[in-house]
């Protein structure tokens, strides 16, 4: 399904991995009324970023980043603890499934420990639900959360498989962070409207979202196994096939009420 060319005229849609921007479909829409299914969709996308906020401030405050005064060895000791329970259960390794930790598969993608990681990721989020909302009247809250935790799932699933094959099946540093999901929003974002306008940040230029979104996964692909590289590849890779497969499967059918 494609939105019709210039059925936004004028407007420009920018992502930013990329920054979409979905205020134009939230005119266009605004002459029909935002959908129940919008309004609480939109809800919901609130609430995922407040609950990736509570979890950064908890590494915050595991590492001493917020400033809480120590008064004695046993807040000390807390402090460690709270990091220890913060890894064991926000990072995803790939040997946690087997370790019995398997809920590290979905709640890595609502943690970030550095802050410059968090706020791209959020940024991200909110622009690529936004369009992804905006462009669905017959979305439910149950659709974005599927698409949410869908991409969190097979970009663990993505890296586990390339850690183990890289490694040997050795253990490895984990992951964590929201951009396996975020990779599946914007994958939808780029199948829902792939003659969109993308801008990428301080550039104004406008690329279609295809062009793109093509841009960034052979930019993954290409670097998925280089050994310097810190950014989990394999889990924007996971990310964005199972937000190309749930559109494909599920979304299309719940575009704009006159396309057929």
């Amino acid at each position: 399904m494609l939105l019709r060319p210039g059925l936004f005229r004028g407007a420009k849609v920018q992502p930013g991995k990329a920054q979409l921007y979905a205020a134009s479909a939230r005119r266009f829409y605004s002459s029909f009324g935002q959908t129940a299914g919008q309004a609480s969709s939109e809800r919901l996308l609130y609430g995922i970023l407040g609950l990736n906020t509570a979890v950064f401030a908890a590494w915050k405050y595991a590492d001493n980043t917020i400033p809480i005064q120590i008064k004695s060895e046993q807040l000390n000791l807390d402090k460690a603890r709270a990091m220890q329970a913060m890894i064991n259960n926000f990072v995803f390794k790939s040997e946690d499934v087997a370790n019995g930790r398997w809920w590290t598969a979905i709640t890595h993608a609502f943690s970030h420990f550095n802050i410059p990681h968090f706020i791209f990721n959020m940024i991200a989020l909110k622009s690529f639900g936004d369009a992804v909302i905006a462009y669905l009247p017959g979305i439910r809250p149950g659709s974005l959360a599927t698409l949410y935790i869908g991409a969190s799932l097979a970009g663990s699933l993505g890296w586990a498989a390339q850690r183990q094959q890289t490694d040997s099946g050795k253990k490895s540093a984990g992951a964590l962070g929201a951009s396996g999901a975020v990779s599946g929003l914007a994958a939808a974002a780029a199948l829902i409207a792939p003659r969109a306008q993308w801008q990428l940040m301080f550039i104004p230029i406008g690329i279609p979202a295809w062009a793109m979104f093509s841009a960034y996964i052979a930019y993954d692909a290409f670097y998925m196994n280089d050994p310097n590289s810190m950014i989990g590849h394999s889990s924007h890779l996971g990310g964005a096939a199972f937000g190309a497969a749930y559109y494909l499967l599920v979304l299309r059918r719940l575009g704009l009420p006159y396309r057929r």
